[in-house]
């Protein structure tokens, strides 16, 4: 694993969210893996592991916010999303996804639609990562 620099932004309509972390990155093989941790700042606390490769984005939330979504082109999928209010089945029907995955920076994007009752919502997600420093665990 290697330090890097995590950018992640999703919108949803004209509404944007962008927040940078420092975390680990691991490319090898045409398969990736990013870790960080979030800090509160955001009404999340805990950690975050995500995983993209053969066509298939994963993201993995432990802490306040408990989740493992996975986007995946023509594969409608349900995913629990727990906080310590309750729980919710949250389906997503992921429409596009692009997966530029290099050892030192790379992009992931995806547009998808989330459904939590009534009608779905088209959401795009961008997450860039850039190696800052090589061999440092998280």
């Amino acid at each position: 694993m290697s330090a890097a620099r995590i950018t992640v932004e999703l919108r949803e309509g004209d509404d944007r969210i962008r927040q940078c972390f420092d975390g680990t990155a691991e490319a090898a093989e045409g398969r990736l893996r990013l870790r960080y941790e979030e800090n509160g700042e955001n009404g999340l606390d805990g950690q975050v592991e995500i995983s993209a490769g053969d066509g298939e984005l994963m993201i993995e939330r432990r802490g306040a916010v408990a989740m493992r979504e996975q986007l995946r082109p023509g594969i409608p999928t349900v995913f629990t999303y727990a906080t310590p209010h309750g729980t919710a089945d949250i389906r997503v029907d992921t429409r596009k996804l692009r997966l530029e995955i290099r050892e030192t920076k790379g992009r992931l994007w995806a547009e998808f639609y989330q459904r939590l009752g009534g009608e779905p919502v088209r959401k795009t997600l961008e997450i860039k990562y850039t190696v800052t420093k090589e061999g440092k665990d998280f």
